[in-house]
Formats: structure tokens, C-alpha cells, sequence
């Protein structure tokens, strides 16, 4: 059954969907607050006798024969808003769109055409009979199709209005509710039009209450059709609900109300310029004055109303406006002028009510619903008669296979037990692990807290300590500095004095030449414990800066050792004392590496000066050294030992700097150090001077 279902849905679908398709893609939707308007009318018209003529054109196929059956029904639907005399264009549309959907065999569209005709003969020819007929006929070749493409809804609508006329309430309302639960499912309107539909069923609902006494009823029905003309801002719709309900009061005897009511509406068709529909306002309005007492009001009303009534055509506005002149210029004592009213009146009103017609109608309608009946009968007796057969056949099959699904759900439902029960064990289990890893990510989050805070606290100990140690240093190299220079230089200046005390002539020639060598050497040792003391802490450093003390640090290296060294200090400036004697400690400390090490000719210090930072490299052409796969990684840690990289590393930590090292085999080595000149790294004037 289910893959029937489904192959008659893509029959129908692809049947139906290049309707839906010419429509959208080349046919527009229509504005009904526009129709009043020549040129919108005209303009669609246009598009849809193009359309026409090229889908007549055109050689025939599926797509071309439903975009040809499209134009007509667009063309009916164009002139059915039009309320002139080319309103009858509507009915000669429908009649050719019945015709040609006829052959070419699309039940669709000849149910699309039938009732376009019955809408005409009903409304505009009062022929109640012929519409009846044509519903049926529409009701017949929709019979066992889909509701979300045939218009059900609008045939039961139909049949509802033709109950309501005959009086018969009860079926016109079965009818108007089927109507409006078929219609959401009808997919061929926009949202908006749907919506507009509705409203137009609420109305006829709420006729049907009205007519059966039940008033309350009646009227929320009229102020929900109202209210949503409103919020779809469709000033047409807002304009007949407003008439409907007026209507409505009037009858309940709500005169001021109803009167505003009316208003309202004119105010609408004013806007819209619609003159039919400001007629018929005009002619409520006139009864509304005349119920009110606003007699000279109601006769001009009401003879507007009756002049364009009688232009158009329309009996119904002039009925109604020749009935409320009648009594309007009786009130007013104008008996000649109420005399021609009141014959006015009754040659409406008889042209009207036909009750002969109306008689016939119910007969023709039961008559046709009982063939209608009979002929269902018979057809399902054939069709059981011949489904019988194929269904004794299925019945075993379909046995068995009832017996497999049953097996086969049972043992579905005791699968799906136990996944429900795994389901919930995987779900408590997991809402344990959940609330484990939230003990858990908290303590683990507390523990990495204390860690960095311990790792902080310990950098901050050895930044401390290397300090510390540093200052150390330093206080220890002046010390030793000081010691040398006033302690062994002193101690040697007296040894100098002590030898020069001896007289060299009482000494034979051998001893002669030892006391010769121990002044020289006592020379010597003065000088190099002077040297010394002075390159441990020189006074220009603290006096003159870095630059003038590497410059006389250079002077010297250069004049007894085979290493000659160069400096560029540019712009140096002057920086802190203990950034100075840093500085100027690396530089020995590299010297004395250079010398000792390296087997250089020549290496150079250089500074160079950024907005930001200060530079400072020193290189020398020596052998250089292994320094690892990577330029910048660091020698072995025995080689630092020996060199006294720790301390330069030291020292540069202590500055807030960066040292980088490149080194090879055969290339020499260089040092580069990425110091911060920052304003607290300058030294003051007030420092430089003192």
C-alpha cells in the first residue's frame, strides 16, 4: 500500500507540478485592493494574453498545454474583479478554459473552469440552478484526488452558499467547516490570499449563525473575519467585513454603531475609488441615517447609492436604497416622490426573489444527490466484487506476514528495552565520571595554582640570589681591587725600596745580575697589580662612562698583545653606574676569553643604539666553537664554566636583556646582547655629573 501511495504521489506530482510552475515563474498573483485601477488591469491582461498566444504557438507538450490552460484561468480570474460590462469575459474564459482542459484530459483544470462558471451564473445571472449543476460536475471529477491540489474547499464553499440560499442551515455550515479545514492544506494561493479566503469563510459561517439566531456567535465570527482583513492589509477585505458587520448591527438594532462601521468602510472605498463599492455603502449608510434620524443625510445617500445602482446594474443596491427613500420621503411628508420609491422597491425586490427557481433548485438537488447516491452504490459493489479475488489471495500472505511483523516487533520492543536500559546505565555512569572530573579538574586546577605560585616564588628567590650574587661580586672585585692596589702594590713598593737600599758593588758579578732581575721583576709585578686593580675597577668608568673606559680598556690590550681590537660606540649614552660596570665587566670578561682562547687577530665591540633598545656585539675571528645544530644554542655546559658564560648570562638576567651567541668551526664567534633603554635604564644628568 505504501509503495502505491507513493508512486501515485510522483504520478501526481510530476502531473501537476509544471502548473504551480508556469504560475509563479511567469503568471503574477493578484491584488484585489488594486482592481479598481485601468492600468494594473490592463498591465495583467496584457501579460496574460501573451502568455496565450505563445503557449498556442508553441508545439504542443506537457509543460506548453498546462502554461496554455494557466493563461485562460489567469484571464478568468483577471475579468471576474473587473465590474464592468467586460466582466462577462470572465464566463466566455471559463467556458474555453472547461473546454480545452476537456481535450486535453486535465481533470484539474476543467474543475478550475467549472467553477469560474458557476461563480458567474450564480452570482452575476442568479441562475442557481446551472450552478448547482456545475458543482456537482466539478464534485464528480475531483472525486478520489488529493485535496492539497483540487479545489475541495471551493466546491464545498459553493455548495455551502447555494445551502445557505435554499435555507438550508445546517448542511451550508457542515459544508462551510469542511471548506475551511480543507483550505490550509490547499498549496496553489500565496499565504496571504489563504489568509484573505479564510476570512471570507469566517463571514459565511458567521451568516450561517445569524440565520439560525445565534447571534453571539454570528458576531465574533464577523469581528474575526474583520480582524484578519486587517492583519493581511488588504483594504478591499477590510472594506466588506466592515459592511458585513454593519449589516449585522443593523439588524441588532445597534444603529450608532453600525453607522461607524459604515463609515469606516467608505472612508476604505474612497481610498480604493472603487465607485461600486462606495454605492453600496452609501445605500447601508442611507439606512443607517434614516434608523438615526438623519433624514436629509439618508435621501442624499440613498439617491447617490441608486443612481450608480441603476448604472451598474446592481438590483441589490437598489433595493436597498429605494426601500430607505421610500420611507425617508414618507417621514419627510415627499408622498409622491415615497409613492415612486415603493415601485422601484417592489420591481427589485421581485426580480429578485424568485421562488419559483429556487423551488426547482431543491428539487433538482435532492433529485441529483439521490442518483448521485445510487451511482456511488453500484460503483462500490463493482469495485468490491472485483477486489475480492485479489483480496482471498492476499489474505494468507498477508497473514503470514502479520505473524512476521508481529515476531518481529516483539522483538524490536525487547531490543529497544534493553538499549533503554544500557542507555540508562551509560547515562548514570557518565553523570558519575562528570561529577569525578569536576572534583577532579578542581583539585587538579587548585594544585597547577600552588605550582605556578611556588615556580613564581622560586624565580623571584634565584632573581634574588643572582642579584645578590652579582652585588656581591661586584662589592668583591672593588675589594680585591683596592686590597691589590694598597696592600700588595704597597707591600711591593717597599720590596722596590728595600732592594734599591742594597749597594750593587759589594756584589760579584753573578749576584750583580740576580739583583738586576729581581728590580725588573719587582717593576713588573707593580705594574701588573696596577694593571690589575685598574681593569677591575677603573675610576673613568664612574667618571667619564662606558665608552671612554672600554676605549682606554682597548688602548692597553692593544699595546702588548697580539689580538688588536677595535670599538664602535656611536652615540653611546650614558646609562646606571650598575648598567655601566655590567657592561664594562662582560666586555673584560670577553677580552680576556678572546685572548685566552679564541687564537683571533682581531675582534671588535660594537654598540648600536634603536629607540627602544641598545645593542651590543662583540666578535672576533678566531677558531670559534661547536655550538649545536642551531646557531643560537648555547656551548656545552663545561665550556660556559670555562669561559665565565654563566656569569656574562648573569649579568645580562640582570639587565633585563638577551644574549645570543654564533658560533662555528673556523668562523670565530660572536656575541650579541639585546639590552632594554628604557627611562629608568639612562642615566640622569644629575647622575652623569656626579
Amino acid at each position: 500500500m505504501n509503495l502505491r501511495w507513493l508512486i501515485g504521489f510522483l504520478i501526481g506530482w510530476l502531473a501537476f507540478a509544471p502548473a504551480s510552475l508556469a504560475q509563479r515563474t511567469v503568471l503574477p498573483e493578484f491584488n484585489y485592493d488594486r482592481r479598481n485601477e485601468g492600468a494594473y488591469v490592463d498591465s495583467l491582461l496584457r501579460v496574460g494574453h501573451a502568455t496565450l498566444n505563445r503557449a498556442a504557438t508553441n508545439p504542443r507538450s506537457p509543460q506548453n498545454d498546462t502554461l496554455h490552460l494557466e493563461a485562460l484561468r489567469f484571464l478568468t480570474r483577471v475579468f471576474k474583479q473587473v465590474r464592468t460590462a467586460h466582466r462577462d469575459s470572465s464566463y466566455i474564459y471559463a467556458r474555453k478554459l472547461s473546454a480545452q482542459a476537456g481535450r486535453y484530459q486535465n481533470n484539474l483544470y476543467q474543475v478550475y473552469g467549472l467553477i469560474q462558471e458557476e461563480y458567474y451564473l450564480r452570482m452575476v445571472r442568479n441562475d442557481f440552478l446551472a450552478a448547482l449543476s456545475l458543482n456537482q460536475k466539478a464534485s464528480t471529477l475531483c472525486a478520489k484526488q488529493r485535496p492539497d491540489i483540487y479545489p475541495f474547499w471551493q466546491i464545498h464553499m459553493n455548495i455551502g452558499d447555494i445551502y445557505l440560499l435554499m435555507k438550508e442551515y445546517g448542511n451550508a455550515l457542515i459544508n462551510y467547516q469542511l471548506a475551511l479545514t480543507l483550505l490550509p492544506a490547499y498549496r496553489l494561493p500565496a499565504n496571504r490570499n489563504k489568509r484573505l479566503l479564510t476570512s471570507q469563510l469566517t463571514t459565511q459561517i458567521g451568516e450561517v449563525y445569524n440565520a439560525q439566531g445565534r447571534h453571539r456567535e454570528a458576531r465574533k465570527q464577523f469581528e474575526a473575519s474583520r480582524q484578519i482583513a486587517f492583519e493581511t492589509k488588504s483594504q478591499a477585505n477590510i472594506a466588506y467585513a466592515d459592511e458585513r458587520l454593519g449589516d449585522f448591527l443593523l439588524s441588532q438594532k445597534e444603529y450608532p454603531e453600525a453607522v461607524t462601521i459604515y463609515q469606516e468602510a467608505l472612508d476604505v472605498w474612497n481610498q480604493l475609488g472603487d465607485e461600486g463599492g462606495k454605492a453600496s455603502v452609501w445605500a447601508r449608510l442611507a439606512e443607517g441615517y434614516f434608523l438615526t434620524n438623519r433624514l436629509p443625510e439618508s435621501i442624499r445617500l440613498g439617491e447617490q447609492a441608486l443612481a450608480v445602482g441603476r448604472k451598474r446594474g446592481n438590483a441589490r443596491i437598489q433595493q436597498i436604497a429605494s426601500s430607505v427613500l421610500y420611507r425617508a420621503y414618507r417621514a419627510t411628508g415627499q408622498t409622491g416622490r415615497a409613492l415612486a420609491m415603493h415601485e422601484v422597491f417592489i420591481v427589485v425586490r421581485d426580480s429578485l426573489a424568485n421562488r419559483k427557481q429556487v423551488e426547482e433548485m431543491t428539487v433538482l438537488q435532492r433529485q441529483f444527490e439521490t442518483k448521485a447516491l445510487r451511482a456511488e452504490a453500484e460503483r462500490s459493489r463493482v469495485e468490491q466484487r472485483a477486489s475480492i479475488a485479489a483480496l482471498n489471495r492476499d489474505i494468507e500472505r498477508q497473514n503470514l506476514l502479520r505473524a512476521m511483523l508481529l515476531g518481529g516487533l516483539a522483538m524490536l520492543l525487547v531490543f529497544v528495552g534493553i538499549l533503554y536500559w544500557r542507555n540508562g546505565l551509560i547515562r548514570k555512569q557518565r553523570a558519575q565520571i562528570e561529577r569525578l572530573n569536576v572534583g577532579l579538574e578542581d583539585k587538579v586546577q587548585r594544585r597547577t595554582t600552588e605550582l605556578e605560585q611556588a615556580n613564581q616564588q622560586l624565580r623571584d628567590k634565584n632573581r634574588e640570589i643572582e642579584e645578590a650574587l652579582l652585588k656581591g661580586q661586584t662589592q668583591e672585585r672593588k675589594r680585591v681591587a683596592a686590597d691589590l692596589h694598597d696592600n700588595l702594590g704597597g707591600l711591593i713598593s717597599a720590596i722596590r725600596m728595600s732592594l734599591s737600599a742594597l749597594n750593587p758593588g759589594h756584589l760579584n758579578e753573578r749576584e750583580q745580575q740576580v739583583y738586576k732581575n729581581l728590580l725588573h721583576m719587582t717593576k713588573e709585578a707593580y705594574a701588573e697589580v696596577r694593571h690589575l686593580s685598574h681593569n677591575m675597577q677603573p675610576d673613568e668608568l664612574e667618571k667619564q662612562g662606558l665608552g671612554y673606559a672600554l676605549n682606554r680598556l682597548l688602548e692597553k690590550l692593544n699595546q702588548n698583545q697580539p689580538v688588536q681590537f677595535q670599538l664602535e660606540v656611536g652615540e653611546l649614552p650614558r646609562l646606571d653606574k650598575g648598567v655601566e660596570f655590567h657592561l664594562y665587566s662582560i666586555c673584560l670578561e670577553l677580552c680576556n676569553n678572546i685572548l685566552k682562547h679564541s687564537g683571533a687577530t682581531g675582534a671588535t665591540i660594537q654598540f648600536r643604539r634603536f629607540e627602544k633598545e641598545l645593542n651590543m656585539i662583540v666578535k672576533d675571528n678566531g677558531h670559534g666553537m661547536e655550538t649545536g645544530p642551531t646557531a643560537d644554542v648555547m656551548p656545552e655546559p663545561k665550556v660556559m664554566a670555562s669561559m665565565g658564560l654563566r656569569n656574562i648570562q648573569a649579568r645580562t638576567e640582570a639587565m633585563q636583556g638577551r644574549l645570543e651567541m654564533y658560533s662555528e668551526l673556523g668562523m670565530g664567534t660572536t656575541f650579541f646582547f639585546i639590552l632594554p633603554l628604557t627611562a629608568t635604564f639612562v642615566a640622569t644628568s644629575q647622575e652623569t655629573t656626579q
